[in-house]
């Protein structure tokens, strides 16, 4: 049986990565950045391999890229993830009720 992905699971997810982790960071210092300059973040790993993490941080919804000729500028957009599985976080608490 095939359970749908819960959207929160995959905005968690998404972000405990150490790749992609470096990548926020990087991303809530700038206001844009060129996929190119990722590379001093994220050294250690190829370039198919860090266009794979971005892939998975826009999906989750953490990352909002754009395309400019042959290069992609990539800005971070945590604060809107973090709102949103807040909210839904509140939403599936169950009511507490006084004393």
């Amino acid at each position: 049986m095939h359970r749908p992905i819960d959207s929160d699971i995959l905005l968690i997810d998404a972000a405990s990565d150490a790749t992609r982790l470096a990548i926020l960071r990087e991303l809530s210092s700038e206001l844009s950045v060129c996929a190119c300059n990722f590379i001093e973040c994220c050294s250690a790993v190829s370039q198919p391999t860090l266009s794979h993490n971005l892939k998975v941080l826009r999906e989750a919804g953490w990352v909002r890229s754009e395309r400019h000729g042959s290069n992609g500028a990539h800005r971070g957009d945590p604060a809107e993830s973090r709102a949103r599985l807040s909210l839904r976080w509140r939403r599936s608490q169950p009511a507490t009720t006084g004393p």
